[in-house]
């Protein structure tokens, strides 16, 4: 946990380093290595850690209680279609975020406040932890 909690130490203090020093222009200029085609995001989304323990945890998890193919017919179009909609909430959500946060002020604004709030955060669980 404290590992994970130093990881989030370190994204916030980036996020925040980088409201306070660098423009917005030169951010988006820089490349940050991420997927911008439509196969690339695909692979990216296929190679999702959390997306495999997802998938793996409710296989193990209904694997003994539900054997018939009526379940699996019911559960894989969910698999599918729930992400699908949930995804394109987030992309729709991400366009709306990027309008929004356009000029420079408001997006250092934006880049500070999320950086200190995910320190607190990770200050918060180590804290807490139990």
């Amino acid at each position: 946990m404290l590992a994970g909690a130093t990881y989030l130490i370190w994204l916030g203090a980036m996020a925040i380093r980088n409201a306070t020093g660098r423009s917005v222009e030169t951010n988006a200029s820089s490349g940050n290595g991420l997927p911008t085609t439509f196969a690339g995001v695909a692979a990216f989304q296929f190679f999702n850690p959390k997306a495999w323990v997802l998938v793996l945890t409710a296989i193990a998890t209904i694997a003994g209680q539900f054997s018939d193919a009526a379940t699996l017919a019911i559960l894989v179009p969910l698999y599918v279609l729930i992400p699908i909609v949930c995804l394109s909430l987030w992309a729709l959500g991400g366009v709306a975020l990027t309008l929004w946060l356009d000029g420079g002020k408001t997006r250092k604004m934006f880049d500070f406040t999320m950086g200190g709030l995910l320190i607190l955060c990770a200050v918060f669980l180590v804290i807490n932890r139990s």
